[in-house]
This record gives structure tokens, C-alpha cells and sequence, in this order.
């Protein structure tokens, strides 16, 4: 019998603890690609680092409307 039929509920919920973690890692890394990716843009146009932050904010609405985030 292959061991991943001999599988029990408590190895279930171990690995959606680790599905959990790993989403985690995952949304602070692109938060942190997202902030770098400000800090380019923001060098490159002379604008600063919080009107993009204000621009993100005013669109975060119209993007999760639109289907376009989680």
C-alpha cells in the first residue's frame, strides 16, 4: 500500500498548517517586492514613496472589484 493512502486526518491538518505558513512567506515576499518595486519607481519619476502608496490605496477598491486581488 503506498504510503500516501496510509495518510490520517492529523497528517491533513499538519499539511494545512504548512500550506499556511508557506502563503504567508509568500505574501510578505511580494509585499516586499511590492515596496521595492515603489522604491524604483518612485527614484526613476521623482515622485515620492507615499503619493504611490496613496495612489495604491485609492485603487485598492477598484482592483478588488475588478477581480484583480485575493
Amino acid at each position: 500500500m503506498p504510503l500516501a493512502a496510509i495518510r490520517d486526518e492529523r497528517d491533513d491538518a499538519a499539511i494545512r498548517a504548512e500550506i499556511g505558513k508557506l502563503r504567508d512567506q509568500i505574501n510578505r515576499l511580494a509585499q516586499g517586492i511590492d515596496k521595492w518595486f515603489d522604491r524604483i519607481e518612485s527614484a526613476l519619476s521623482g515622485r515620492s514613496p507615499a503619493s504611490r502608496t496613496a495612489e495604491r490605496v485609492q485603487a485598492a477598491p477598484l482592483a478588488r472589484d475588478a477581480g484583480l486581488t485575493g
